[in-house]
């Protein structure tokens, strides 16, 4: 019996795929037409292609899907572009330099007792612009350096090439180039009691004195720590100065690296290792020190020779017992217990883990403390037949991702509640402790229903705001925006973010917050990246607040302004006629015009890596122009629109209707008193 390639079961064809380039690949792929037809699309193939030519981080909840990365490795190089939004007083958005003629305001300089003592000084504030290669730069507008509330480009030099991935810091943002190399823009460490180093307005490249390129790499509060291919770990927290590579007894091998608030970890042989970041600039007022690496550790490391001098960080490190699997026996009790490490985060005051045994675990952060003491199980988000997949969170905030699709909310205080609990019912009757334990277990932060089987793939949380990526490209937006800095990303005061469902706050618009409200963490409201739907939300907001819009719409105005019920409605409508904004535009990849690959957000600011059709984003701007190039709504009224409560909102000709049918009183989260009253 004769066998032809087409005989080969296909498991067995996917590991010979894996040792082919991508060109003898396709090649391969030519035997016969059948054998092109039913492989060169393989997502397997192109999706460990995506990740190893492109360094991309791949999430282990997005699976290999159909096309989708076959489209994905065609475009990455040419298609992906850094978006940030947010606040930017640091220059951490990496915005182009706007001419001089266009410089905006500059932005208040906060009250604190360094910037008081500074402008006493003459300057007043310690936040410089520097040119990308030669270091600060007097007189450079600072235009770039202003808060955004649409998600807008960043200014990439050419040396960057295609991007791996993007994280954000509390005062900085930093990419992976697919070439290995690091480039933060902004400010690393912006603690006040800090020496803080430079604040960079444009991207600008980590040094590090190694010839081996950075594979990965986790941005903390003050800090960014990175993982080179050999597995060495290496730290940052100054732009303008190299890195130190971190060592206990020799330089750390680690297989993956995570910045904490305070703290930087390691999951190495031995478990997963912490040590506190130092809290000055070199280690200054810690245990840590910058000192020489030996001949033999410089070798081992890849450094250059005579430029290794200054480059080690010796640390102290403290292990999490039981965490280093392949290093205990298996047979160990407390291995038995815990299981096998798959994902941890490094929260302000805890470290949290998942392990293959479907249990989570949490470890307090506690200086010469012995961990074994300050570990316990977090039973709230186990239950039975729940399989566990990842773990993702930053400073007081995390999601647990199970295989079935559900995103387990927490938080720090539940952690806080839990550890308290425990240390104080050492003693207690174990038939008591095992009934409060459910019930602090039901106690658990509330699950976000927009989140739920929405086929989320990564959260990232800022201090106040978060994100949610979905597998189909789009971003979501949560929680609340410090003085209406824009971290939402979902628009302005004076741009129509009320119509996603922002809520802003009283006061001045210095002071006050802006919030999403209920309907948003129900229904979910996309970030959209269309100049058309900017523009459509900026007409609505004019529609109703202009001097011309009195008096038809004020009661459309009083009932956005400050009936939250009917704006969260309002914002409803208009979330569906943006999720439909692209109807009629085929694209042969199945990708939506801004397909996001990763989303990023600490302190106050946000960023996403979005591959952007410009093709098919040219075709949405003309299907919502007309011949003369205008916007076809610029010459119609405020859309009209009732609620199933009877409510009519005022506005121009007949009621619109709701895409996908008039959603329930209960949907909206209308009050039933309400209904036939409004």
């Amino acid at each position: 019996m004769t066998l032809t390639i087409l005989d080969v079961p296909q498991d067995v064809l996917e590991i010979i795929f894996l040792h082919l380039h991508p060109k003898s690949f396709l090649n391969f792929c030519c035997i016969t037409k059948q054998f092109w037809t039913d492989q060169y699309r393989n997502p397997t193939y192109w999706r460990v292609s995506a990740s190893t030519t492109f360094r991309i981080p791949i999430s282990p909840l997005l699976h290999a899907e159909g096309e989708r990365w076959y489209w994905l490795y065609k475009k990455l190089r040419t298609q992906t572009k850094a978006f940030t939004w947010g606040q930017g007083s640091n220059g951490e958005l990496g915005l182009p330099v706007l001419p001089r003629s266009h410089t905006s305001a500059q932005l208040p300089v906060v009250d604190t007792r360094l910037n008081r003592n500074l402008i006493r000084q003459g300057n007043p504030s310690r936040r410089q612009p520097v040119n990308r290669t030669n270091g600060p730069a007097d007189g450079m507008p600072l235009s770039n350096r202003r808060n955004i509330s649409w998600p807008s480009t960043m200014d990439i030099p050419e040396e960057v090439g295609a991007i791996a991935d993007l994280q954000c810091g509390g005062w900085s943002t930093t990419l992976l180039s697919s070439q290995g190399d690091l480039y933060s823009v902004g400010l690393l460490c912006g603690e006040e009691y800090v020496s803080p180093g430079q604040s960079y307005d444009r991207l600008t490249r980590l040094d590090y004195r190694s010839r081996v390129p950075i594979k990965s790499f986790s941005a903390g509060r003050k800090h960014v720590i990175g993982l080179d291919e050999e597995g060495y770990v290496w730290s940052w927290d100054r732009i303008e100065a190299p890195a130190w590579q971190i060592c206990d007894k020799t330089p750390m091998k680690a297989s993956t690296v995570v910045g904490g608030w305070s703290v930087s970890s390691a999951y190495t042989k031995e478990g997963i290792e912490y040590w506190r970041v130092p809290s000055g600039i070199f280690g200054e007022g810690t245990d840590q020190m910058r000192t020489p690496l030996g001949s033999d550790s410089l070798d081992a490391a890849g450094h250059e020779g005579e430029s290794s001098a200054d480059a080690g960080m010796f640390v102290k490190t403290t292990v999490i017992p039981g965490t280093g699997f392949r290093s205990q026996q298996p047979q160990s009790e407390i291995v038995h217990q815990l299981g096998q490490v798959l994902s941890h985060i490094v929260l302000e005051a805890y470290i949290v883990f998942i392990t293959d045994l479907a249990k989570v675990f949490a470890c307090r952060i506690v200086e010469d403390s012995d961990p074994a003491e300050l570990s316990f199980e977090v039973s709230g988000f186990s239950a039975p037949g729940r399989q566990l997949k990842d773990i993702q969170g930053s400073f007081r905030n995390f999601a647990i991702f199970t295989a079935t699709g559900e995103v387990l909310s927490g938080n720090q205080d539940y952690l806080d509640r839990l550890y308290s609990w425990r240390t104080a019912s050492t003693e207690a009757d174990h038939y008591v402790i095992g009934l409060e334990e459910a019930a602090m277990g039901e106690a658990r932060l509330g699950d976000i229903p927009a989140l739920q089987h929405r086929g989320v793939i990564s959260i990232a949380y800022g201090d106040y705001h978060f994100h949610a990526l979905h597998s189909d490209g789009q971003i979501t937006s949560y929680g609340v925006e410090p003085r209406c800095c824009g971290a939402l990303g979902l628009g302005d005061t004076s741009g129509g973010a009320r119509f996603r469902g922002v809520k802003f706050g009283g006061g001045n618009i210095w002071n006050r917050d802006a919030r999403l409200l209920p309907i948003g963490y129900r229904q979910g409201r996309e970030i959209w990246f269309s100049k058309s739907q900017e523009a459509w939300l900026k007409r609505l907001e004019d529609l109703i607040r202009t001097p011309e819009a009195y008096p038809l719409h004020h009661p459309t105005f009083a009932a956005l302004d400050g009936q939250e019920d009917k704006q969260g409605a309002y914002s409803e409508w208009v979330e569906r006629e943006g999720r439909a904004w692209e109807d009629g535009i085929q694209n042969q990849d199945g990708l939506r015009s801004y397909f996001a690959i990763s989303v990023a957000a600490a302190g106050w600011h946000s960023a996403a890596l979005v591959l952007e059709n410009t093709e098919m984003a040219k075709k949405i701007e003309e299907k919502w122009s007309d011949k003369e190039g205008r916007y076809i709504w610029e010459s119609h009224g405020f859309p009209r629109i009732s609620l199933p409560t009877g409510f009519e909102f005022p506005g121009s000709g007949e009621l619109h209707e709701w895409r996908g049918g008039m959603p329930s009183v209960e949907e909206l989260g209308l009050a039933e008193q309400d209904v036939d009253t409004a």
